[in-house]
């Protein structure tokens, strides 16, 4: 469960189904697939505003999370000034990945509006981007 993981860090998602479950994959899927009658043709993506809040202040994420466990970064905004650390995503990042989520990928406008941001995110392994490995791998 991915509501409070401990006194410094929350996570608030603002569509029902991943706050009940807590972001939990393995639950989730199940509902959905309970919702789809469990036609293995049809797939699922639960959009939601999540928030990450800690005692240094709090960042906002539009995530798209998907049925192949994985999770696009629609939209990210740091609730903080001079904030330029990459403490939010890579803690988002450590916490989805214990509830069964496997790639955190971010959507192409939001990297065209930080490459260098994204790109060192890429680099350490906190999130995959397809043209990044087109690029940068050997």
């Amino acid at each position: 469960m991915l509501d409070e993981i401990d006194d410094d860090i929350v996570i608030y998602f603002s569509n029902p189904l991943m706050s009940k479950f807590g972001g939990a994959f393995s639950d989730i899927n199940k509902e959905m697939e309970e919702d789809l009658h469990q036609d293995p043709t049809k797939t699922w993506m639960i959009e939601s505003h999540v928030e990450v809040r800690h005692r240094f202040g709090s960042s906002s994420f539009i995530l798209h999370f998907y049925d192949d466990k994985s999770i696009c970064i629609y939209d990210y905004k740091v609730n903080r000034p001079n904030a330029s650390n990459l403490s939010d995503i890579q803690f988002l990042k450590h916490a989805i990945s214990g509830v069964g989520w496997k790639k955190l990928y971010p959507y192409h406008s939001e990297v065209d509006k930080n490459i260098d941001f994204w790109k060192s995110l890429w680099e350490t392994g906190i999130v995959e981007y397809d043209k990044f490995e087109k690029i940068y791998s050997r």
